[in-house]
């Protein structure tokens, strides 16, 4: 997502000339150091937590309330069944300027036998 910029100007204590061009990294809004406390910590206790994951105005993900409450149910789950869990090796992360998160998370559990 690039965008020129139309005239000479300083935003944020940066110059910017008419004609340079400009990169949106959208994956970065999350991690805004002026939003988030330590904004590249995971955090799932994160309390206030304006993440923009779902959009916002116009932009607003219509299935937001289905997505959570999936997540919400399968994590209810998941939780109530798990006896342990560990790495099982590095965390890789999606190479992309547009979307953030993990490629890989090998993971080692034990489940329990459902109630």
């Amino acid at each position: 997502m690039k965008r020129v910029v139309a005239q000479d100007l300083e935003f944020n204590g940066q110059k910017l000339r008419k004609g340079d061009n400009l990169v949106l990294f959208y994956c970065s809004a999350n991690r805004d150091e002026s939003i988030f406390e330590d904004p590249f910590t995971f955090r799932v206790d994160r309390s206030p937590n304006p993440h923009l994951g779902f959009g916002i105005g116009e932009h607003f993900c219509i299935g937001s309330h289905l997505a959570r409450a999936s997540q919400r149910a399968l994590l209810r789950e998941l939780v109530s069944r798990i006896d342990s869990i560990e790495l099982a090796g590095e965390p890789e992360q999606i190479e992309s300027s547009f979307v953030v998160g993990l490629k890989k998370l090998p993971l080692r559990y034990r489940v329990s036998q459902a109630a």
